[in-house]
């Protein structure tokens, strides 16, 4: 029904942690998908290994020695068992209701299409015993839901085509430019924040020890064509909700009909700015 690809960090300290609980929590749910494993940064082979899962060793990297995410998409779709699939970040827990808004965005119809959501931030240290009862009702308890522009997923068919550039894997802007990309292509963009619960495991980002960060965060924005290329879940096109796939109401609407409109699109890149300089999450 579904394959889940990621590209993990090195399963060291904390995020080793992070790393090993959301891939658990991917190997719990039913029907059992098809996981990919993308890299050779310590600790994925062991992983694995250790659950049977498949694993692509030999990425290509940038001159930095950062997996490029264009080359990933493509060799997942290669490798892939499913007509439907989902990168998601490899510290992000899913539960069943990730099968089931699957299931439900399937039930459109659409041609194709690209679904993202909202995750919900959790301060969690420590290996999850998802045995237990209650588990994830509690994880889904205490978590605080991040901005719009948090989108640590993606679902979307094999056929999606939207001509990923050389981004850096791990490196801001290449979500938010597949936002646009896939609004200006007319592909259906869907939020599907009301039914799946996408649990972030809070940790320092890794990128924040990496030197060359700022030199492949420019890249990535010049790949993009700017700031003003990037979008958010605020202009989806439709609404995954238990009742089906629903256009937005107001005022998120006039986000979705504006947004590829060139003034609304400096408006928002100014407050971006803003909200980048007072140290705001959009």
């Amino acid at each position: 029904m579904l394959t889940i690809f990621a590209i993990p960090k090195s399963f060291e300290g904390d995020i080793a942690i992070s790393q090993e609980n959301a891939i658990k929590s991917w190997l719990l749910l039913l029907p059992k998908p098809q996981i990919i494993l993308f890299g050779d940064e310590i600790g994925i082979k062991e992983i694995s290994d250790k659950f049977g899962i498949q694993h692509v060793k030999d990425v290509r990297k940038n001159e930095f020695g950062t997996p490029l995410l264009n080359w990933v998409f493509d060799k997942a779709k290669d490798l892939a068992e499913n007509n439907i699939l989902a990168y998601v970040n490899s510290d992000i827990i899913l539960t069943q209701d990730f099968i089931d808004a699957v299931s439900r965005i399937k039930e459109s119809k659409f041609v194709s299409f690209l679904a993202s959501g909202q995750r919900e931030d959790l301060d969690l240290n420590k290996l999850v015993d998802f045995s237990k009862e209650g588990c994830i009702d509690n994880l889904k308890k205490k978590g605080i839901k991040h901005g719009m522009s948090g989108m640590d997923y993606f679902i979307f068919p094999r056929n999606f085509s939207v001509n990923l550039p050389d981004f850096a894997v791990g490196i801001s802007g290449w979500d938010s430019w597949l936002v646009y990309q896939t609004k200006r292509l007319k592909i259906p963009f869907i939020d599907a924040t009301l039914l799946i619960t996408a649990i972030h495991q809070n940790h320092l980002p890794r990128h924040q020890k990496k030197l060359s960060y700022e030199q492949e965060k420019k890249e990535n924005f010049k790949l993009a064509g700017g700031q003003i290329n990037m979008m958010s879940l605020r202009e989806a096109d439709w609404i995954l909700t238990k009742d089906g796939i629903k256009r937005p109401g107001f005022p998120r609407i006039i986000f979705c009909k504006l947004s590829l409109f060139y003034p609304w699109r400096m408006i928002f890149l100014f407050k971006r700015k803003i909200d980048s300089f007072m140290g705001r999450s959009t």
